[in-house]
């Protein structure tokens, strides 16, 4: 398994899930100091044959991808901080609780359960038949990714407070799903809904990267006061460990600078979204 990650000025990683009845769907993400860039690494499919099943291999191999050792291609450790998971689909909604249950990584749930348009808020915490989930209002990210998607198109790309840079191994359709859905008024509210009726016309490559911009950030929130400052200091120790290496083995996971398209997008500062109160300390002395 191979991810070709460029940017040796990476902070960390997320993902966003989207469970279909065949398969899991997963967008990766990565992002610099201060949200300045954010990348738009990977986007793949966990295949099987009935997802509705705990047994489901597919999310054993999404298990082992997302606990999977990045590297940048000069060696240094890429940390997952956060991973979302859609539990919306009824038929799923238990598996995808019991399988947020059972893999951890840093002692801390390895996956997130999630649940999309619930809330005012960006994101906020709830617990449904006494289950723990985090209710996002994805439509709010949503507005954010077009937004984002019209600045990369801007005369002045990548000059915003945050660009978004796409990689140039995802596949071919991403940026037809990525501009699947129209915003439409309905309710009293405006919200996003599928441009076709057809089901044949996909959009999981949209919701994915709504879920995981999300991610991004649930875990600033969680970073005190001053997250950047504590990510600024695990970027730093990350780097101390391969200053003095000189033969680095990155065959593992490796960046290949001339597969990455820069295509800078800017999303509102701090992607237009409220930042909520901090909820933790000392979050990387775990």
């Amino acid at each position: 398994m191979i991810l070709k990650i460029s940017p040796m000025m990476l902070s960390g990683i997320f993902t966003g899930s989207d469970q279909q009845l065949d398969r899991i769907e997963t967008t990766t993400l990565g992002i610099t100091d201060n949200k300045k860039k954010v990348y738009v690494l990977d986007h793949r499919i966990f295949s099987a044959v009935d997802t509705t099943k705990v047994e489901s291999p597919a999310y054993e191999e999404l298990a082992r991808y997302l606990k999977y050792p990045f590297k940048t291609v000069s060696g240094k450790p890429l940390r997952n901080f956060g991973n979302f998971i859609d539990s919306g689909n009824g038929n799923a909604t238990h598996t995808i609780y019991r399988i947020c249950n059972k893999y951890n990584a840093y002692g801390e749930k390895l996956l997130r359960p999630i649940k999309g348009n619930g809330t005012q808020e960006l994101f906020k915490k709830s617990k449904a038949g006494g289950k723990e989930l985090i209710i996002l209002n994805s439509c709010e990210s949503k507005n954010t990714i077009m937004k984002l998607v019209q600045q990369a198109i801007h005369d002045e790309a990548g000059s915003f407070g945050t660009n978004i840079y796409f990689s140039g191994n995802l596949p071919d359709d991403y940026f037809i799903q990525l501009t699947s859905e129209k915003r439409v008024f309905k309710g009293g509210r405006y919200v996003w809904e599928k441009k076709s009726k057809s089901n044949l016309d996909r959009n999981e490559m949209l919701d994915c990267l709504a879920y995981a911009l999300v991610a991004i950030e649930w875990r600033l929130s969680t970073l005190g006061n001053n997250p950047f400052a504590e990510l600024r200091i695990y970027d730093a120790n990350q780097r101390k460990k391969i200053e003095d290496k000189k033969d680095i083995d990155t065959s593992e996971v490796n960046i290949d600078e001339d597969k990455y398209i820069e295509q800078p997008v800017h999303a509102r500062k701090k992607f237009g979204f409220v930042q909520t109160k901090s909820t933790g300390k000392n979050y990387f002395k775990r």
